[in-house]
């Protein structure tokens, strides 16, 4: 073969060899393909999922305690994880529909504040995400020196621009300050909104326990769906806002004629959490009997003052649930006459003994609720324990004979309720079902050994369920809930 003719075969061999060196680099990135696609599968088999299924687990991942949109929480994490994922968050309204904002101003993009105009972005993507499903949202306005407050408030405009979105609405720190402290040159636009679905409003100080001055509640007049609606603060009532379609209320240190006009204009009340602070009326006070009101709870004012006076102007017929453990300053008379007057056949019952009177004092105002089933008694005195508990365990004329659950707060001793609880569970009649017994963490052993010597021979063993911490008071207390047993079927073992 001639030097041409090699020369040339040569050439022809390097041909063959570049187009099979292509195949083969094809062939390899083939297989990185095919290789990277399985490992996603058996490594990552979330990717596999359909587009539903991941953004029904994102909707999941949302706060449980407040499912709401945070920069730092779900949805937003779920954008720096990958594209996809990205993509699916972005396009799953479910996931927007609620906003958590903590701000300074709201006026406007152009704010002095950076954050402002951040957060006034960070609020139109939101909005265009939630593809104008009901939006439910919460302004927090952190505390300021009084001369930067009103300038910085939330922009009631911000809330007039989608208020026809807005299902449920906090707002915290919105509040007018009085002409002593509000800055001429700053007026806040309180021109009543358009709030078509709202059915959810509250309002709370931009500091916790301090008044709320004037909030302008007739700024959301126009909320024809609106049913709940918590006022935390003490400010001025009006009637601009629909109270008379109002079942459920909450209102925070109130002056006690406020509290009688609210429930005068809320004839459809059903659920009221209120704390009534002390002052003298400079006129008498007319009576109210509102006849739907089922839940009622009284709380202490900010000072820890629990004044009862409010059941001395109320009857309320139709009473399912009284709680006013936190109140300490009501009179057994007060409590009694309320009672009397009303004849509410009440089902949830929650009272904390006050020293000054003994249980003597407090006992004819038991006996006028005998339809009691879920009772809640905070007691910290032996006496008054002891009396309760052997009127409580009496066969004839007993206490509370309805009674299905009882949570007990009681002293450092244990053998007068459990013989008490022993006695009225004797003759199987009795309706109680559980038994929750907050003790001294010294007594909980002792609790234990003495426990089943609450059975009866034709009952089931009580079951015992254990767990530690007791309420706000005492944290450190251990809460055991007896379940009592259901009678022996004694016809399962027979031929």
């Amino acid at each position: 073969m001639s030097t041409a003719e090699l020369r040339a075969r040569l050439a022809e061999i390097d041909e063959q060899i570049s187009v099979h060196l292509d195949i083969l680099h094809n062939l390899q990135e083939d297989r990185n393909l095919v290789a990277a696609q399985l490992d996603a599968v058996t490594s990552y088999p979330i990717l596999t999922l359909p587009v539903e299924i991941v953004a029904e687990i994102f909707v999941h991942c949302l706060p449980i305690e407040n499912p709401k949109v945070m920069r730092l929480q779900a949805p937003f994490s779920l954008l720096k994880i990958c594209s996809r994922w990205r993509e699916i968050a972005l396009t799953t309204p479910k996931l927007w529909e609620a906003l958590d904002i903590n701000v300074v101003s709201l006026r406007s993009a152009l704010s002095s504040r950076p954050s402002s105009s951040r957060w006034v972005g960070v609020v139109e993507h939101c909005l265009r995400r939630a593809q104008g499903r009901p939006l439910s949202l919460t302004l927090r306005h952190p505390h300021e020196e009084y001369e930067a407050v009103t300038k910085y408030q939330p922009d009631l405009a911000f809330l007039r621009a989608i208020g026809r979105q807005l299902e449920d609405l906090e707002v915290f720190g919105l509040e007018q300050e009085d002409q002593a402290h509000c800055a001429p040159d700053a007026p806040l636009d309180f021109r009543p909104g358009s709030f078509p679905i709202l059915e959810r409003l509250v309002f709370g100080p931009a500091e916790p326990d301090t008044d709320l001055y004037n909030v302008w509640l007739e700024f959301f007049q126009d909320s024809p769906e609106l049913r709940e609606l918590a006022v935390l603060g003490a400010t001025e009532i009006k009637q601009g806002i629909p109270w008379h379609q109002l079942t459920t209320l909450t209102a925070r240190n109130f002056e006690l004629d406020q509290c009688l006009d609210v429930l005068r204009m809320a004839t459809d009340l059903k659920y009221c959490t209120m704390s009534i602070q002390f002052y003298e009326p400079a006129t008498a006070l007319q009576h109210v009997t509102h006849r739907n009101l089922q839940s009622l709870r009284l709380l202490p004012d900010y000072e820890g003052n629990g004044w009862g006076e409010i059941v001395d102007n109320i009857t309320l017929p139709s009473l399912r649930t009284l709680d006013i453990s936190d109140l300490n300053e009501l009179r057994p008379n007060q409590l009694e006459e309320f009672l009397s007057r009303s004849s509410a056949e009440l089902e949830s019952f929650k009272f904390s003994f006050d020293h000054v009177y003994g249980f003597s004092g407090w006992e004819n105002s038991f006996r006028l609720i005998p339809d009691t089933q879920d009772l809640h008694l905070i007691c910290r005195d032996l006496d008054f324990l002891t009396e309760f508990m052997e009127e409580f365990s009496q066969r004839d004329n007993r206490l509370f004979p309805e009674a299905r659950n009882i949570f007990l707060h009681i002293p450092g001793t244990r053998g007068t309720v459990e013989s008490a609880l022993r006695e009225r569970r004797k003759g199987g009649d009795d309706k109680l079902e559980t038994a929750s017994l907050e003790w001294a963490p010294e007594d909980a052993d002792l609790l234990r050994s003495g426990i089943q010597t609450l059975s009866d021979p034709s009952q089931e063993e009580p079951r015992i369920v254990e767990q530690s911490g007791g309420g706000q008071e005492n944290q450190d207390a251990q809460v055991t809930e007896v379940q009592f047993g259901q009678p022996k079927d004694t016809t399962r073992h027979s031929n």
